[in-house]
Order: C-alpha cells, then sequence, then structure tokens
C-alpha cells in the first residue's frame, strides 16, 4: 500500500492527470510484478498512460510538441547521472536551465504547451532539476510517447549551447525543419 502511495504522489507532482484512476490501477496492477521499487512503478505506469500524458502537450493537428537535446548532449547528460543528479558544471547546468526555461516561457506566452523529450534514464534527473525554474513543463520519455503520435520540435538544445563551445549552435526552426545558424 505504501508503494501504491508513494506512485500516486510521484504521479501528482509530474501533472500525470489522475482522473482515470481505473486505468492507473489497473496499470500498477499489471507492472507491479516486475517493478520493484516505486520509482521503477512510476516509470512502467507513465509509459502505460503515455498517451494521456502526451495529449496536453499535442498541438492541434496532434503533433507532440517539444524540446528536445541534440544526441551528443543526451549522451553526455545520461553519461554524467550520478545518484539522480546531473554532475556537471554550474555554468553547463544553468545554460541547461535557461535553455529550457527561455524555450518553456516562449511557449507559455504563446499559448502552445510544449514537453521536454528525453530518454527515460534522464527523465526523473532532468524533472529534479527543471522543477522550480520550469514547473508546468512536462518531462516525457521516448519511451511513453506511443508509436502513432508524430513529434513537432519546436527547439532543439544543442552540446555547444549548454557547454559554451566555440562552434556555431544550431536548432530546427519548427516551421521548415530545416537547421538555422544562431551564430552572429
Amino acid at each position: 500500500m505504501a508503494v501504491l502511495h508513494q506512485v500516486l504522489q510521484q504521479l501528482a507532482e509530474d501533472a500525470v492527470p489522475l482522473s482515470d484512476l481505473v486505468l492507473v490501477l489497473e496499470s500498477v496492477s499489471n507492472s507491479s510484478g516486475q517493478n520493484k521499487t516505486a520509482n521503477e512503478l512510476t516509470d512502467a505506469v507513465r509509459r502505460d498512460l503515455g498517451r494521456l500524458i502526451c495529449e496536453r502537450y499535442c498541438s492541434s493537428t496532434g503533433e507532440l510538441r517539444v524540446i528536445a537535446f541534440e544526441p551528443r548532449l543526451e549522451a553526455q547528460l545520461r553519461e554524467q547521472v550520478r545518484d539522480q543528479q546531473l554532475a556537471i558544471g554550474p555554468e553547463a547546468l544553468d545554460a541547461l536551465i535557461q535553455l529550457s526555461q527561455t524555450a518553456w516561457k516562449d511557449s507559455q506566452r504563446a499559448d502552445k504547451p510544449l514537453a521536454l523529450l528525453v530518454d527515460s534514464s534522464l527523465r526523473r534527473t532532468i524533472r529534479k532539476l527543471l522543477r522550480r525554474s520550469a514547473p508546468q513543463l512536462g518531462i516525457i520519455s521516448f519511451q511513453e510517447v506511443p508509436s502513432e503520435i508524430g513529434i513537432e520540435p519546436v527547439q532543439i538544445i544543442q552540446w555547444q549551447q549548454v557547454f559554451n563551445e566555440e562552434q556555431p549552435a544550431t536548432t530546427v526552426t519548427p516551421t521548415t525543419g530545416n537547421s538555422v545558424s544562431n551564430a552572429a
């Protein structure tokens, strides 16, 4: 019973809609045999509720609006996770927070919700990192996105933007899908 309470609490903290409690409890029941900890069980339930989780971040055309990390950045962040914390320098940490927060605020101003799409191994860590600076930014793992939902990348956060290298950063523009240089 304590694990169920922890799972429901984690889902509520992540703003996962709990209106269909029967579906949530069914998922908990189906996943409880393979998953021993509350965190593992919560992740399994989130995968089962993927459509419900993604729904609020979809555009009018049904595509999931997301911020994403370029593969090189995401790979480095996965390597730097220690005890659910990112072990990167303060400048890189600040840049990551600022870039995510700016994209989230821009989407809020335009009244177009979006989520940060990451690997499941990063979801919980990134959620903790951004909880204060972007509290309503959904953090969704790739594994939670149903295969029939298309993905609309609104912003791609580049490795160079976070780690402040001299190379020009590029982002994908949502309207054309073409790369655009951000260099001055």
